[in-house]
């Protein structure tokens, strides 16, 4: 998978900063995004999205869905979502 951060500013409302990323799971093309929002990613933290997102969409995929929620614990205290969905080719 990879990723990439944006962040989209919205005059008199502040910003959004969000993690998304694609990648091939269980035969699918999967997109994922989490909000991360005032969230500082340290060393290993994207990363650790990134797998957390991955193994995720695998479960879900496995039990027959095509779109879920993600959270993730950071450090083991900061909680971050997102959600994922496969992909549609047009």
């Amino acid at each position: 998978m990879g990723t990439i951060i944006t962040i989209t500013r919205k005059r008199g409302v502040g910003y959004r900063r969000t993690l998304a990323g694609q990648g091939d799971i269980c035969c699918h093309r999967v997109e994922y995004w989490y909000d991360i929002t005032g969230v500082r990613l340290a060393d290993g933290g994207a990363i650790q999205l990134e797998a957390e997102a991955e193994e995720r969409a695998k479960t879900c995929i496995n039990e027959g869905n095509w779109s879920g929620e993600l959270c993730c614990l950071l450090d083991g205290e900061r909680e971050v979502r997102g959600w994922w969905k496969i992909a549609i080719d047009p």
